[in-house]
């Protein structure tokens, strides 16, 4: 019987993240990041560490190198993240606000049936 392998890859990517948790001696500087109630370990150089501390709490879009592993499910999922650069992503906000600041800029002619025409396109004409 051979043994059972577990397959992991490195690869380059982008994650969506909350940062939960920075700190720790030397560098690279451990991180601990938020991902859909998931929590994923990762780190980054002092420098991005120190600017990822001020963003405590809050959603930000993580640049780097990630560690996947498949489940055994067959499912990949990301172990460690290694950030090399990252922006600010704005707070979540709700279909009703998104449309507000939509309807909001000149020129767009939308009516009062919006929310109706976007759920038709997004589960389609039965719903």
């Amino acid at each position: 019987m051979t043994p059972l392998m577990l397959l992991s890859v490195a690869e380059r990517g982008e994650i969506d993240a909350e940062v939960v948790r920075v700190g720790g001696m030397g560098d690279p500087v451990p991180i601990l990041l938020a991902i859909d109630g998931s929590a994923i370990s990762g780190c980054a150089s002092r420098v991005i560490a120190k600017q990822l501390g001020q963003k405590l709490f809050e959603p930000v879009r993580l640049f780097g190198e990630g560690r996947w592993s498949r489940t055994a499910e067959g499912r990949w999922a990301l172990d460690t993240f290694r950030v090399d650069n990252f922006q600010e992503l704005e707070k979540k906000e709700g279909l009703a606000e998104a449309l507000a600041k939509l309807r909001a800029i000149p020129g767009l002619e939308w009516g009062d049936g919006i929310v109706d025409e976007f759920l038709k396109l997004r589960h389609g004409e039965e719903r």
